[in-house]
């Protein structure tokens, strides 16, 4: 039978691949994935940001990236650039019936890439 060679890019090139020059990926950085859902089915929402606490503890700020646009149709985005072992808090909101959510994830130092999934929910009113 014929040889077949498969060649196996790295986490990293894989990431620098996707986030192009928009950010610039290191040990220190990652990229991180997510789709938004509602119920079980994977939605566009119009408002996604994911933050997390500064290098200088508490009172010294926050980090944040917000994507421009909102999701792709099918609920899917992308962060380029999020910091590798801090806490990140990922939130999601469509502002056409005020639906919600959030989620939090931590990549570690050797994660280059990492992913979240959110599931929006429209609030109750008593």
């Amino acid at each position: 039978p014929p040889l077949v060679e498969v060649v196996v890019e790295s986490a990293m090139g894989a990431a620098q691949r996707v986030c192009g020059r928009v950010a610039t990926l290191d040990s220190r950085t990652a990229l991180l994935v997510g789709t938004t859902f509602r119920d079980t089915m994977p939605a566009a929402v119009s408002d996604v940001w994911v933050t997390w606490p500064n290098e200088g503890g508490a009172g010294s700020g926050e980090g944040k990236l917000r994507l421009v646009g909102g999701t792709r149709e099918d609920g899917r985005f992308v962060f380029c650039g999020v910091p590798r072992q801090r806490r990140l808090a990922v939130f999601a909101r469509d502002d056409r019936d005020g639906a919600t959510s959030v989620a939090y994830v931590t990549l570690g130092g050797g994660q280059a890439i990492g992913g979240v999934a959110l599931v929006v929910q429209t609030p109750v009113t008593p």
